[in-house]
């Protein structure tokens, strides 16, 4: 009875125990195979058949030259035994079918192989496996439990002499001299862990924990120029990692000593070093104030979000450097110190991680090749960094021009509308106005320059435009200090040649100093190779200027050009800054064709896509609007203005202008792909306040079409032409023998006027002089009515009256008669005489009533005359004045009446013709009731 009951308490014990056994009682002693040959001098494979193995007291010893290979869920059982490695010990198993190395007390493990003995296992049970020089270790996938003895004597010396551990406790495993392997396996209950000794070891997801002494160890001859192992990745049975007197004093897992890399550590809480990115020429832009990332090609878009998928925290441990980018790289250095400063307070910590692409790299090689420097870079990966320059810097810097590619066309629209805002009358001007320095320290350090008469290139620095920014950067002095940074280098190439490596230039003579070294041959004249000769590269930057570059690693990524290389090199980014490989990519930024709006003052714009967005000014709120996804604008105050449209949607496109001021604007419209660049302008007057309305219309290319991707700009005008008539004047007079000349502007400054009609008293006349001779007497109407190209009317009128006197009654006369409508001269001096004698006659009253009247102005100023005298003078003088005026009336009645009367005669003799008769008798008619 007593017996069975202790057989109870162990088999409790042994259930409770790390490992699950089940009761003696219902074990089955396994198939098992005592190791007798304790001496392996051939090539021996221990399988699954004869498993479990069992040693006691007693070492297998692998000699030099041979190999003890274990199957997959083999079970090794030993009681103070082990293993001497001069040889090598491959045990491989899998996950499913594990190795195992255990105590013969181990019941749980290949059954009841020490029925002698009734005692749980325990730490110390077996010994160790030991590696000796030249040995060579490789354990993958097995479980070692219950080793780590007590040293034993051989021969009346220490066993382990080289592998004690400074608690005394001998090491599962230990190898001096020698190389050993672990990975994915479990080293857990023993007496004391891993030792080594000048051992090329390595260890990595493998799980160390419960052993009681030291867990590992690792010892090298010379402590100045120690050899550190390497295992990371590895759980030492707390999240906290292992505890290390010097590099992780507050780890609660096994105990570390000596020269071992651990960190990181399965379990470890996440904490990475800070990024930074900073992009290169125009991957900054100010937006409202604020210096952004790449708003309009979004290159880093698609690294960005691949870097907070891999765990980085925006403002945490995600940074980005926007900057300005025109300005020298030497400045830009200093502030980009200032950031890094700004992050390592953020972090608390010494150090940030780099991620610069183009130009970004040369800003970062600054700081660090400078004084400044304070060797707080970690990692450093440069991405299409022009290391020695780039060739097409030479087109921007020496004419103002740009390269033949996607991102050129781009900024060359974008530096155009800055350079008008800024007043530059052109883009060399303004690129060396400001100046661009950047632009200048692009400039390629390598001969690129081939004289088109003796086909040779010349030597840079002679007869070049030189860069002393980047030739001090690649002094070897200079360039020895980007060892102290942890650096990738990765180049992109298109394997396609077609990059501009050198220029083929001539000399001429250009105004303001440009093309000082040469002029590409052919640069402006289509269907040439524009002096651009191709080569390997990204299409940017040339192999020759960023490979090879003497420091860190090399990264090669083909078929990809300078933008595109950010995203497409994500996966390499994140392995190297994290040493984890992402499993997905992102893609969701590829811009393959654009959209481009610019205003040139004075004006502002807002664009309505086919769908209904609106991108750019809210002339309600006088706010920035931007409904379009992944479009740009940049704003409408202290700045130029424009609109990128990436990946546009098809259809129609409205663009409103409203006036900030009174003069001529330009509106230009662009479409940009790889294959081609088209622009659509439209000009015209404005007014402050004034608004006018556009229509563009997209529609994707197709392979080989050769239409315009966008329309010509369609004015939607909906204000009328304006008219202006100078004469006649409203009101005015004309007699009828004059001719009376139209004058008048029709004038629309948003769509142009497209026809304009005159109208005299409603009938369309098609001359502008008139001979009133023909036109009745009386009041007329002149109306110009003017049509815009947008549809829109307006109309304008004045009125004037045709008069006569008794003269040009006489000149019509003799004007009829010219005509042929009178047909007898006598008739016409007849009549002219009648006109000529009433004329004087009524001269001859009117020269008396005039003097009448000065008497009475006489009378009225008299003071010498009683008012009553005057007053009787007075009344006698006006009654004359009177009969006078009556006198007129009546001889106007008579003589006139006797004019018209002689005329009706003549009329009826045939002597005048209706048209003749007609023309004096209405003039007669006027001059009766108007004389």
């Amino acid at each position: 009875m007593l017996k069975k009951s202790l057989i109870l308490i162990v088999a409790l014990a042994v259930i409770i125990s790390p490992f699950s056994f089940n009761p003696r009682g219902n074990n089955i002693l396994q198939a098992q195979t005592t190791v007798s040959v304790l001496n392996i001098t051939t090539n021996t494979t221990w399988n699954l058949a004869g498993s479990p193995y069992v040693i006691t007291s007693q070492f297998v010893r692998i000699f030099p030259g041979f190999t003890l290979t274990i199957d997959p869920g083999v079970i090794v059982k030993m009681s103070g035994a082990g293993f001497t490695v001069q040889g090598q010990l491959i045990a491989s198993g899998t996950e499913a079918d594990p190795i195992i190395f255990t105590s013969n007390n181990d019941n749980a493990r290949g059954g009841d192989t020490n029925p002698y003995y009734d005692s749980p296992p325990q730490a110390g049970d077996w010994q160790a496996i030991n590696v000796w020089s030249g040995g060579y270790l490789n354990l993958d996938h097995v479980i070692i439990n219950y080793g780590g003895g007590s040293p034993i004597m051989v021969n009346n010396n220490l066993f382990h002499s080289n592998s004690a551990l400074a608690d005394g406790n001998v090491p599962v495993i230990s190898a001096n001299y020698s190389t050993a392997r672990i990975n994915d396996s479990e080293i857990s209950y023993n007496g004391s862990g891993l030792n080594f000794y000048n051992t090329d070891f390595q260890m990595h997801n493998s799980k160390i924990f419960a052993n009681a002494g030291v867990t590992l160890a690792n010892w090298s001859d010379d402590p100045n120029a120690p050899i550190y192992v390497d295992a990371t990745n590895n759980w030492w049975g707390s999240d906290t990692g292992p505890y290390n007197t010097d590099t992780n004093p507050t780890g609660t897992g096994g105990e570390i000593q000596g020269y071992v890399l651990f960190d990181p550590w399965i379990g470890k809480p996440e904490v990475k070093t800070p990024v930074i990115i900073v992009p290169g020429i125009m991957g900054s832009w100010n937006v409202y104030g604020r210096w952004e990332l790449d708003p309009i090609l979004h290159t880093y878009d698609d690294l960005w979000v691949a870097l907070q998928q891999a765990g980085y925290e925006r403002d945490k441990t995600l940074f980005a450097f926007p900057y300005q980018w025109r300005l020298s790289n030497s400045y830009t250095a200093q502030l980009l110190k200032q950031k890094i400063d700004e992050v390592k307070k953020i972090c608390n910590c010494n150090k940030v991680d780099i991620v610069a692409h183009s130009m970004g790299g040369l800003v970062t090689r600054a700081y660090v090749e400078s004084n400044d420097y304070q060797n707080d870079i970690n990692k450093l990966i440069f991405i299409a960094t022009p290391h020695r320059g780039a060739t097409n810097a030479y087109l921007m810097w020496e004419g103002g021009e740009f390269g033949l590619d996607y991102q050129s066309f781009i900024l060359q629209r974008l530096l155009t509308v800055e350079a008008d805002f800024n007043g530059y009358g052109s883009l060399y001007q303004y690129i060396h106005g400001l100046p661009m320095q950047s632009v200048q320290e692009l400039l390629p350090t390598y001969d690129y320059l081939r004289d088109k008469e003796t086909n040779v290139l010349r030597n840079y620095p002679n007869n070049y435009p030189q860069n002393t920014f980047l030739e001090q950067l690649n002094n070897p002095t200079e360039f020895s200090k980007l060892s102290k940074v942890n650096i990738t280098n990765i180049i992109g190439d298109t394997n396609n040649n077609n990059t501009v490596n050198n220029l083929r230039v001539v000399y001429d003579n250009f105004y303001d100093n440009e093309w000082k070294y040469g002029y590409p041959e052919h640069f402006a004249m289509p269907y040439t190779d524009h002096g651009l000769e191709y080569s390997g590269g990204d299409i940017a930057v040339p192999l020759r200027s960023n490979s090879n570059l003497g420091v860190g690693d090399e990264v090669i990524i083909n078929n990809t050009d300078h933008t595109n290389i950010v995203g497409d090199a994500q996966t390499n980014i994140i392995k190297d800054l994290t040493g984890i490989e992402p499993t997905q990519e992102i893609h969701n930024n590829i811009i393959k064709k654009m959209l481009m709006i610019r205003i040139f003052s004075p004006a502002n714009f807002v664009i309505v896509s086919p769908s209904g967005k609106k991108l750019g000014k809210d002339f309600v709120s006088s706010t920035a609007t931007n409904e379009i996804d992944g479009a740009f604008y940049s704003g409408f105050d202290n700045g130029p203005e424009f609109a990128t449209i990436p990946n546009p949607e098809e259809g129609e496109y409205k663009i409103e202008l409203q006036g900030t001021g009174n003069g001529e604007y330009k509106l230009s419209t662009s479409y940009i792909d790889d294959n081609q660049d088209v622009d659509k302008d439209a000009t015209g007057t404005i007014q402050t306040g004034e608004k006018q309305d556009f229509m563009v219309n997209y529609h994707a290319p197709t392979d080989g079409g050769t239409a315009s991707p966008i329309s010509d700009l369609e004015s939607t005008d909906i204000l009328p032409p304006v008219i202006i008539i100078n004469n006649p004047i409203a009101s005015s007079t004309f007699f009828h023998s004059q001719n009376m000349n139209i004058d008048y502007q029709v004038t629309d400054d948003f769509s142009g006027v497209a026809t304009t009609t005159v109208y005299l008293d409603n009938k369309i006349i098609s001359t502008s002089i008139i001979d009133l001779f023909y036109i009745s007497l009386g009041e007329h109407t002149i109306k110009i009515e003017a049509q815009d190209k947008a549809g829109n009317m307006a109309s304008q009128e004045v009125k004037f009256t045709i008069v006569t006197d008794i003269d040009n009654t006489i000149k019509d006369v003799a004007r009829a008669y010219n005509l042929g409508w009178i047909s007898k001269e006598k008739v016409e001096e007849k009549t002219s005489k009648i006109l000529s004698d009433i004329k004087d006659r009524l001269q001859k009253i009117t020269d008396r009533v005039t003097e009448l009247q000065a008497k009475i102005d006489q009378i009225n100023a008299s003071s010498t005359l009683s008012d009553a005298k005057k007053d009787k003078k007075i009344n006698q003088l006006n009654k004359r004045i009177d009969h006078k005026l009556l006198m007129q009336d009546q001889f106007i009645q008579k003589t006139f009446n006797d004019l018209i009367d002689l005329v009706n005669k003549y009329f009826k003799q045939k002597k005048i013709n209706q048209a003749g008769y007609d023309i004096i008798v209405n003039d007669i008619n006027y001059l009766i009731n108007n004389l």
